[in-house]
């Protein structure tokens, strides 16, 4: 991409640090090829832990009783005969936890490794798959034939369930193989701007393990509040893992096929009658997994009513200095459109995503500093997401000026409203730029929109926002920030999608806190695109 020109005349060695664009399209394309595996990764560890912690409990319920069997003098022998076989299924279940979280780190951090092991998984199971398949196959074909003499439908529909089956396989490899090769595809940059912060900035281990959200540590001082928000994370988090146990259920089908032929040799008419029974009971396992994601989801929607704070509640727990987020109060959590995931990935973050510009700086930035705002007058009560300051129309923009002044990084999402534009001219004119992220809305993503308010924004700035002749207008500037230099980085994105929107906001933070190997504005370590 041609590097943007600096708007300045001075002499070379005078001269302002110049604009640059950073494009994010294919470091984006890649998170959305690895990320169904990652979040499939991290629910199947949280569904081995939560099978290990219940066996485990059971095992000690078991040794219980076997003392108090003990200490009657009735027959011990029947609690330890049940004991060992869970203690070893649940140490087994622990083992394969430890190893998941590993797979998992890797992963998170794009680790080729981790592409590695996931193309190593992926012939695994398709070798596996197709033996299942080789030696299964002469028995589906048996009892297929022999029930499309009297019922072609019924035939079709053992066929159709079959055809399911396979193709449902054949996808699961398919993304293995996606997210594999895109892991080893990753360079230094992307995962220096993708990876996860460090963990001495993050949640803590449980909270991390169970997918926490990151305000649950705020709200300690009602301990009720505090048991009530963990029990519904690990709630939502085991209901929400257990859906991801369909891929393992579905093998069962094939089985039927094997149980038709025993309980019914060479019989079409009782074929055909425990088929419609089969049949029935095939749309079970989805209908268990939407269950659990209904469940989960209204857990999830529990917890977020009582992650709610004010700006004061919050600034009371949390002495951190804040990170200052500023939009229109008319789109008061800034919608974000959904990133072009397959349907497994979309199956898979049902109820899960951040669906707002809000409470995805919520995820990201609350490891830095507590996330505040202005609320809207018109709220009757706080929105999950950044912590809401409610004042008058008198005082706002004194209540900007301090946060600002006391922010260690601001986001402010650009909209065409009088209050934005104050906050821009504010947040330059007081030298805040060092410190801000400017976002623009997602409405703004159109190459005639974008370069409008772009113009707007270099107006009020003296800024080079502007692409330079012959640029290429394939992607838009969705926002901007200084880097260490004092250069402004341009990022620049097709999509407007969720991830472009995470992808902004990671680099701009790792510039910020100079968690990068170098600055971005080292072209010569740093590609145009990215």
């Amino acid at each position: 991409m041609t590097q943007l020109s600096a708007s300045s005349s001075q002499n070379p060695a005078q001269q302002r640090p110049a604009s640059y664009c950073l494009g994010i399209d294919r470091v984006e394309q890649r998170l959305r090829q690895i990320f169904p595996l990652q979040l499939f990764l991290d629910y199947l560890r949280q569904f081995t832990a939560a099978v290990a912690v219940v066996l485990l409990i059971a095992v000690l319920c078991a040794l219980l009783w076997w003392a108090l069997a003990i200490a009657t003098g009735a027959d011990a022998a029947t609690p330890l005969e049940i004991a060992l076989p869970l203690f070893y299924t649940g140490f087994a279940c622990c083992v394969w936890a430890i190893i998941l979280s590993l797979f998992v780190n890797a992963v998170r951090r794009f680790w080729r490794v981790a592409g590695l092991v996931a193309l190593a998984l992926a012939m695994f199971l398709a070798d596996y798959w197709i033996d299942f398949g080789v030696k299964e196959a002469p028995m589906v074909v048996a009892v297929i034939e022999t029930v499309n003499v009297r019922s072609p439908v019924v035939a079709a529909m053992l066929l159709g369930m079959v055809a399911l089956t396979a193709l449902y396989y054949v996808y699961i490899v398919w993304q293995l193989v996606r997210a594999g090769v895109a892991l080893l595809l990753v360079n230094a940059s992307q995962r220096a701007i993708r990876r996860d912060l460090p963990a001495w900035q993050a949640s803590g281990f449980f909270g991390r393990f169970w997918g926490f959200p990151p305000l649950y540590r705020f709200a300690r001082r009602s301990r009720f509040r505090h048991v009530a928000i963990v029990s519904l994370a690990v709630i939502a988090a085991f209901f929400f893992s257990f859906a991801t146990m369909v891929p393992f259920v579905l093998t069962s089908s094939i089985y039927d096929f094997e149980r038709m032929q025993k309980q019914c040799p060479g019989d079409a008419a009782c074929m055909i009658e425990r088929a419609w029974f089969y049949i029935a009971m095939y749309p079970e396992p989805f209908a268990f997994a939407f269950a659990c994601v209904l469940v989960g989801s209204g857990a999830q929607w529990l917890l977020r009513r009582l992650l709610r704070f004010s700006l004061d509640e919050l600034q009371e727990v949390d002495m951190r200095a804040p990170v200052l987020f500023l939009r229109a109060f008319k789109d008061d959590q800034v919608p974000l459109k959904p990133g072009r995931l397959g349907a497994f990935g979309r199956v898979l973050e049902l109820g899960r995503r951040p669906n707002s510009l809000d409470q995805l700086l919520l995820d990201e930035a609350t490891p830095i500093g507590p996330v505040v705002g202005l609320g809207n007058p018109d709220d009757k009560r706080p929105p999950y997401g950044a912590a809401r300051g409610y004042f008058d129309h008198k005082t706002w923009q004194e209540a900007v000026a301090d946060l600002a002044n006391n922010a260690t990084l601001i986001v402010i999402c650009i909209d065409d409203t009088d209050g934005i534009w104050w906050e821009v001219e504010h947040l330059m004119g007081r030298r805040h730029l060092h410190k801000t992220l400017f976002v623009l809305h997602p409405r703004y993503a159109g190459a005639s929109e974008n370069a409008a308010i772009l113009q707007r924004i270099a107006e009020r700035g003296s800024l080079a926002l502007g692409i330079a002749a012959g640029e290429t207008a394939s992607q838009s500037s969705i926002g901007f920030f200084q880097d260490r230099s004092g250069g402004t980085c341009v990022i620049r994105s097709s999509t407007f999608s969720r991830f472009a929107y995470l992808l902004t906001l990671r680099a701009f933070i790792r510039e910020r806190l100079a968690l990068l190997p170098a600055s971005l504005a080292d072209r010569e370590r740093w590609p145009q695109r990215l």
